[in-house]
């Protein structure tokens, strides 16, 4: 989601959709994905510009 690597762990964070397992770096990613797992899962995520923050130039 983020774009970490994360080390996958037996009793890290992850959670299902249509068969297949993802697994996160953190909470916040996983609620994220949880709230939409198509978005996510089918790669329409990966497509979409972050807005750099107000401060950066």
């Amino acid at each position: 989601m983020c774009g970490m690597t994360d080390a996958v762990k037996p009793d890290g964070r992850h959670a299902e959709f249509q068969g297949e397992t993802f697994h996160f770096c953190s909470e916040k990613c996983r609620t994220k994905f949880k709230a939409d797992p198509w978005f996510y899962a089918s790669g329409r995520a990966a497509g979409q510009k972050k807005a750099a923050p107000p401060d950066v130039q």
